[in-house]
């Protein structure tokens, strides 16, 4: 699939579309290279059902290739291992983005949005995030700031958390546009 048809399926941009979502889900590709394509998604296939799923959905394949029928559980990137998270958010942002109501109902964005949010105290989970945020580049992070602000604009009645989250760590990752301003 080339760059272009992949940030339209992405997109899902019809006609009067804001230029913010269109021009964020290009920032995508740019932040997130489609290879190399992680070899681990899951650290342990053990522990019940969901990362066997996880890993079924996901090896060998590109961010852009999975589709946002095959994503509609909530926990999903909670058992990725942090290389496949960081890989694989893209397509977990841009699908909150274009499918707001279908991420909501099945959970996916609340759900993403926990995983974005910095812990407030040292657990297991919380070192995840720690992990997780520190295989991600400044152009990533910059991306994931963005992203969480156009969700913040974009759905007002789930700012609460949205903005917790960016304050709890993503504010501080300014883009180069924002720098400037």
């Amino acid at each position: 699939m080339e760059k272009g048809e992949a940030v339209q399926r992405l997109s899902g941009s019809t006609p009067g579309d804001p230029p913010l979502k269109e021009a964020f889900l290009k920032q995508l590709f740019i932040a997130f290279p489609l290879e190399p394509v992680p070899e681990k998604i899951v650290d342990s296939l053990g522990g019940g059902d969901e990362p066997a799923i996880v890993h079924a959905i996901f090896i060998g394949k590109k961010w852009n290739e999975v589709t946002y029928d095959s994503i509609h559980y909530s926990s999903l990137h909670g058992f990725m291992c942090k290389d496949a998270f960081v890989y694989y958010l893209p397509l977990f942002m841009s699908f909150c983005l274009n499918e707001f109501e279908t991420a909501f109902s099945f959970a996916v964005y609340d759900s993403l949005i926990h995983h974005l949010t910095a812990p407030t105290s040292s657990s297991p989970v919380g070192q995840l995030f720690w992990d997780r945020v520190g295989a991600m580049s400044r152009l990533q992070k910059q991306a994931v700031r963005d992203f969480l602000l156009l969700e913040i604009e974009t759905h007002k009645d789930t700012q609460d958390e949205t903005q917790k989250a960016f304050q709890s760590y993503w504010h501080q990752f300014a883009t180069d546009k924002t720098a400037q301003e």
